[in-house]
Protein backbone atom coordinates (compact mmCIF):
# COMPACT_ATOMS: atom_id res chain seq x y z
CA UNK A 1 0.00 0.00 0.00
CA UNK A 2 2.81 2.40 0.91
CA UNK A 3 4.54 1.65 -2.41
CA UNK A 4 1.35 2.51 -4.30
CA UNK A 5 0.96 5.79 -2.42
CA UNK A 6 4.62 6.64 -3.07
CA UNK A 7 4.19 5.98 -6.81
CA UNK A 8 1.06 8.16 -6.99
CA UNK A 9 2.80 11.01 -5.15
CA UNK A 10 5.78 10.80 -7.49
CA UNK A 11 3.55 11.00 -10.60
CA UNK A 12 1.66 13.93 -9.10
CA UNK A 13 4.89 15.80 -8.40
CA UNK A 14 6.07 15.16 -11.96
CA UNK A 15 2.86 16.67 -13.33
CA UNK A 16 3.22 19.74 -11.12
CA UNK A 17 6.85 20.22 -12.18
CA UNK A 18 5.75 19.83 -15.81
CA UNK A 19 3.17 22.58 -15.44
CA UNK A 20 5.70 24.90 -13.80
CA UNK A 21 8.19 24.24 -16.58
CA UNK A 22 5.56 25.01 -19.21
CA UNK A 23 4.61 28.29 -17.54
CA UNK A 24 8.24 29.28 -17.23
CA UNK A 25 8.93 28.59 -20.89
CA UNK A 26 5.91 30.65 -21.89
CA UNK A 27 6.81 33.62 -19.73
CA UNK A 28 10.50 33.57 -20.60
CA UNK A 29 9.90 33.53 -24.39
CA UNK A 30 8.62 36.36 -26.53
CA UNK A 31 6.39 37.68 -23.76
CA UNK A 32 5.44 41.00 -25.40
CA UNK A 33 1.84 40.36 -26.50
CA UNK A 34 0.39 41.33 -29.84
CA UNK A 35 -2.04 44.25 -29.71
CA UNK A 36 -4.76 45.46 -32.02
CA UNK A 37 -3.51 48.11 -34.42
CA UNK A 38 -6.83 49.94 -34.67
CA UNK A 39 -8.08 52.43 -32.10
CA UNK A 40 -11.55 51.12 -31.28
CA UNK A 41 -14.23 52.42 -28.94
CA UNK A 42 -17.83 51.66 -28.00
CA UNK A 43 -20.02 54.48 -26.77
CA UNK A 44 -23.68 55.31 -26.23
CA UNK A 45 -24.62 58.61 -27.90
CA UNK A 46 -27.81 60.52 -27.02
CA UNK A 47 -29.98 62.72 -29.24
CA UNK A 48 -33.24 64.62 -28.85
CA UNK A 49 -35.84 65.31 -31.53
CA UNK A 50 -36.41 69.06 -31.80
CA UNK A 51 -39.38 68.33 -34.11
CA UNK A 52 -41.26 65.28 -35.34
CA UNK A 53 -38.93 63.15 -37.42
CA UNK A 54 -39.68 60.71 -40.22
CA UNK A 55 -36.73 59.77 -42.37
CA UNK A 56 -33.68 57.62 -42.95
CA UNK A 57 -30.35 57.41 -41.15
CA UNK A 58 -27.36 56.71 -43.38
CA UNK A 59 -23.83 55.47 -42.81
CA UNK A 60 -21.96 58.59 -43.90
CA UNK A 61 -23.99 60.68 -41.43
CA UNK A 62 -23.08 58.45 -38.47
CA UNK A 63 -19.34 58.89 -38.99
CA UNK A 64 -19.65 62.44 -37.65
CA UNK A 65 -21.41 61.35 -34.44
CA UNK A 66 -18.18 60.55 -32.45
CA UNK A 67 -16.77 63.96 -33.38
CA UNK A 68 -15.18 65.98 -36.18
CA UNK A 69 -12.20 68.32 -36.17
CA UNK A 70 -12.49 71.67 -37.92
CA UNK A 71 -9.63 72.21 -40.37
CA UNK A 72 -11.06 75.56 -41.43
CA UNK A 73 -14.21 77.63 -41.18
CA UNK A 74 -15.89 75.37 -43.73
CA UNK A 75 -14.30 71.89 -43.53
CA UNK A 76 -14.89 69.29 -40.81
CA UNK A 77 -13.07 65.93 -40.79
CA UNK A 78 -14.56 62.97 -38.87
CA UNK A 79 -12.34 61.16 -36.38
CA UNK A 80 -14.03 57.87 -37.29
CA UNK A 81 -12.88 55.70 -40.18
CA UNK A 82 -15.49 52.95 -39.88
CA UNK A 83 -18.25 51.95 -37.49
CA UNK A 84 -21.11 49.58 -36.82
CA UNK A 85 -24.38 49.95 -34.93
CA UNK A 86 -24.73 47.95 -31.71
CA UNK A 87 -28.22 49.10 -30.60
CA UNK A 88 -30.80 51.84 -31.11
CA UNK A 89 -33.16 52.78 -28.28
CA UNK A 90 -35.93 55.39 -28.44
CA UNK A 91 -38.32 56.93 -25.89
CA UNK A 92 -41.22 59.14 -26.89
CA UNK A 93 -42.65 61.93 -24.78
CA UNK A 94 -45.75 60.89 -22.83
CA UNK A 95 -49.07 61.07 -24.62
CA UNK A 96 -51.48 63.95 -24.05
CA UNK A 97 -55.23 63.38 -23.69
CA UNK A 98 -56.22 60.45 -25.93
CA UNK A 99 -53.82 61.10 -28.81
CA UNK A 100 -51.53 58.04 -29.25
CA UNK A 101 -47.78 58.41 -29.57
CA UNK A 102 -46.03 56.14 -32.07
CA UNK A 103 -42.42 55.01 -32.53
CA UNK A 104 -41.34 53.01 -35.59
CA UNK A 105 -37.86 51.77 -36.50
CA UNK A 106 -37.26 49.84 -39.71
CA UNK A 107 -33.90 48.26 -40.54
CA UNK A 108 -32.78 48.56 -44.16
CA UNK A 109 -32.33 45.40 -46.28
CA UNK A 110 -33.77 43.09 -43.63
CA UNK A 111 -36.96 41.90 -45.31
CA UNK A 112 -36.18 38.24 -44.59
CA UNK A 113 -36.07 38.59 -40.81
CA UNK A 114 -38.93 38.87 -38.29
CA UNK A 115 -37.11 41.78 -36.62
CA UNK A 116 -37.09 44.06 -39.65
CA UNK A 117 -39.45 46.55 -37.98
CA UNK A 118 -40.05 47.36 -34.32
CA UNK A 119 -42.89 49.59 -33.08
CA UNK A 120 -44.52 50.81 -29.91
CA UNK A 121 -47.53 53.00 -29.18
CA UNK A 122 -48.52 54.73 -25.99
CA UNK A 123 -51.74 56.51 -25.01
CA UNK A 124 -50.69 56.70 -21.37
CA UNK A 125 -49.97 60.16 -19.96
CA UNK A 126 -47.42 58.74 -17.51
CA UNK A 127 -45.51 56.16 -19.55
CA UNK A 128 -43.73 56.87 -22.86
CA UNK A 129 -43.59 54.60 -25.87
CA UNK A 130 -40.27 52.76 -25.96
CA UNK A 131 -38.37 50.62 -28.47
CA UNK A 132 -34.97 48.97 -28.19
CA UNK A 133 -33.49 47.02 -31.09
CA UNK A 134 -30.26 45.51 -32.37
CA UNK A 135 -29.58 45.27 -36.11
CA UNK A 136 -30.93 41.95 -37.42
CA UNK A 137 -28.47 39.47 -38.86
CA UNK A 138 -27.52 40.27 -42.47
CA UNK A 139 -29.20 43.70 -42.41
CA UNK A 140 -27.02 46.55 -43.70
CA UNK A 141 -26.75 47.99 -40.19
CA UNK A 142 -25.24 44.75 -38.85
CA UNK A 143 -22.06 45.23 -40.93
CA UNK A 144 -19.17 47.64 -40.56
CA UNK A 145 -19.57 50.71 -42.77
CA UNK A 146 -17.30 53.50 -43.98
CA UNK A 147 -17.80 56.87 -45.66
CA UNK A 148 -20.27 55.69 -48.28
CA UNK A 149 -23.86 56.91 -48.31
CA UNK A 150 -25.88 53.79 -47.45
CA UNK A 151 -29.26 53.85 -45.71
CA UNK A 152 -29.09 51.83 -42.46
CA UNK A 153 -32.53 52.35 -40.94
CA UNK A 154 -35.55 54.63 -40.96
CA UNK A 155 -37.05 56.21 -37.88
CA UNK A 156 -40.42 57.76 -37.08
CA UNK A 157 -40.72 59.60 -33.76
CA UNK A 158 -42.54 62.68 -32.42
CA UNK A 159 -40.97 65.90 -31.22
CA UNK A 160 -39.36 65.57 -27.82
CA UNK A 161 -38.28 61.96 -28.32
CA UNK A 162 -34.94 60.75 -26.94
CA UNK A 163 -32.83 58.53 -29.19
CA UNK A 164 -29.82 56.57 -27.90
CA UNK A 165 -27.39 55.12 -30.43
CA UNK A 166 -24.79 52.63 -29.19
CA UNK A 167 -22.05 52.40 -31.79
CA UNK A 168 -18.65 50.75 -32.09
CA UNK A 169 -16.20 52.84 -34.09
CA UNK A 170 -12.64 52.63 -35.35
CA UNK A 171 -10.67 55.86 -35.34
CA UNK A 172 -8.51 56.94 -38.23
CA UNK A 173 -4.88 55.90 -37.82
CA UNK A 174 -3.57 56.70 -41.28
CA UNK A 175 -3.15 59.72 -43.50
CA UNK A 176 -5.71 58.57 -46.04
CA UNK A 177 -8.22 61.14 -47.20
CA UNK A 178 -11.22 61.50 -44.94
CA UNK A 179 -14.77 62.46 -45.81
CA UNK A 180 -15.28 66.21 -45.57
CA UNK A 181 -18.39 67.75 -44.03
CA UNK A 182 -18.91 71.28 -45.32
CA UNK A 183 -20.25 73.90 -42.91
CA UNK A 184 -20.02 77.64 -42.30
CA UNK A 185 -18.67 79.46 -39.29
CA UNK A 186 -16.53 76.74 -37.71
CA UNK A 187 -13.41 77.60 -35.71
CA UNK A 188 -10.30 75.78 -36.90
CA UNK A 189 -8.98 73.33 -34.31
CA UNK A 190 -12.26 72.86 -32.43
CA UNK A 191 -14.27 69.63 -32.23
CA UNK A 192 -17.89 69.48 -33.33
CA UNK A 193 -20.40 66.63 -33.16
CA UNK A 194 -22.85 65.59 -35.85
CA UNK A 195 -26.60 65.19 -35.74
CA UNK A 196 -28.02 61.68 -35.91
CA UNK A 197 -29.76 62.73 -39.11
CA UNK A 198 -26.50 64.17 -40.43
CA UNK A 199 -26.22 67.45 -42.29
CA UNK A 200 -29.69 67.32 -43.86
CA UNK A 201 -32.69 68.01 -41.64
CA UNK A 202 -30.86 68.65 -38.34
CA UNK A 203 -33.77 67.50 -36.19
CA UNK A 204 -32.03 64.82 -34.06
CA UNK A 205 -29.45 66.91 -32.26
CA UNK A 206 -26.74 65.59 -29.92
CA UNK A 207 -27.39 66.10 -26.22
CA UNK A 208 -24.63 67.92 -24.35
CA UNK A 209 -22.37 68.15 -27.41
CA UNK A 210 -21.28 71.20 -29.40
CA UNK A 211 -22.38 71.34 -33.00
CA UNK A 212 -22.01 73.87 -35.82
CA UNK A 213 -25.04 73.30 -38.05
Amino acid sequence: MSALVSTMNRKRNQKVRGRKTLRQKTSNGNSIPMIEGNFRQIHRYRFKATAAYSGSISSVELLGVPGMIAASATDLYPFTKSARIVRVEVWSPTATSSTPVDLVLTWAASDRTPNARVMDTSINVSQPAHISAKPPKDSLASFWFQDTDVELFTLICPAGSIVDLTMESILRNATSAAAVVTVTGATAGLTYYGYLDGDSTHLLEPVGRSTIF
